[in-house]
């Protein structure tokens, strides 16, 4: 009776299996969620998806809009001031009007711990 002795290492997603009869080679591609970078927007709504509620951590947030670049930038602010955060949908209406977003869909969205802020390039 014969028992292989087997080693795994992983190098770029790349599994080598080593025993005794030789090395047998395995390639995996890792799957990463596309929601967590992807915010909607719609004629009058802004949403993001739980992650990035749960890093804003605020029921109220500030919109601004920088023209040259297309980014939305939404920020935690106090209840006092800013639009509130319904679960995950801010009520955008106004802004989306206002600056003339006419852009409607998925758009890959960053957060900056820093600021905590996220930014949504349209």
């Amino acid at each position: 009776m014969t028992f292989f002795r087997l080693t795994f290492f992983v190098i770029n997603s790349i599994i080598i299996k080593k025993h005794s009869g030789g090395i047998n080679i395995m390639a995996f591609e890792v799957y990463y969620p596309r929601s967590e970078n992807f915010v909607s927007v719609s004629k009058n709504h802004i949403t993001l998806n739980r992650n990035l509620v749960t890093k804003l951590n605020t029921d109220h947030v500030e919109l601004a809009f920088d023209r040259e670049t297309n980014v939305i930038r939404i920020t935690g602010s106090s209840p006092d001031s800013g639009l509130i955060l319904n679960k995950t949908r801010i009520g955008a209406k106004g802004f989306l009007q206002y600056f003339g977003i006419e852009s409607k869909g998925k758009f890959p969205a960053t957060y900056n711990e820093e600021e905590n802020s996220i930014y949504i390039q349209l």
